[in-house]
């Protein structure tokens, strides 16, 4: 089952003259999702609880309004604030990478580094960690449809504003094709 965030988008609905129900139609979910300039949305509610604040969160797919997590807080009396929020936040960003992470092809830079289409301007920082992947097509003529074979995890070394260059150590005895690697966002540790 598959939980389905539209109350929050029925101000969007009203001004493209969608209903709800016109969701069900692919075509229609794809034109919302369009108009959003965001990916996904973190939509909520605070409300008061005995003795302090429960915050309620639900990180939705603009595209499908597909719900990808939901996530509470609570924060008693005179909690530090921050401290609930960085929480949320860690658990809230955990999904939201296991949902969409950072993708892109790399290629070979200098001294045995990688480079990727991915910088500040998607979200990219020093320090960052990825996995590295070769993408091997599944079927002849479908260039949607592949496999990923790790080969290795690499950390972005410098970023700037639309590229990175990671220095990656490779799995023992991984052969990888130069013009098929991809770097991945690895999800965070739990």
């Amino acid at each position: 089952m598959q939980v389905i965030e539209r109350e929050a988008l029925e101000q969007v609905l009203q001004e493209l003259g969608l209903g709800a129900s016109s969701l069900a139609d692919a075509r229609a979910a794809s034109t919302v999702g369009k108009l959003l300039p965001a990916g996904m949305l973190l939509l909520g509610d605070l409300l008061p609880a005995q003795g302090g604040e429960s915050l309620f969160l639900r990180l939705v797919d603009t595209e499908t309004t597909r719900v990808l997590g939901s996530f509470r807080a609570t924060r008693e009396g005179a909690a530090d604030v921050a401290a609930v929020c960085e929480g949320l936040a860690t658990q809230i960003v955990a999904r939201a990478v296991e949902a969409q992470p950072l993708t892109a092809s790399a290629s070979e830079g200098r001294e045995g580094r990688l480079v990727a289409r991915v910088g500040r301007f998607h979200g990219a920082a020093q320090g960052m960690v990825f996995d590295v992947v070769q993408r091997i097509p599944a079927a002849a003529g479908d260039a949607g449809d592949y496999r990923e074979d790790p080969v290795g995890t690499a950390r972005i070394a410098s970023v700037n504003e639309a590229s990175s260059e990671l220095t990656v150590e490779w799995r023992e005895g991984a052969k990888p094709d130069p013009s098929r690697l991809w770097v991945k966002e690895a999800k965070a540790a739990e």
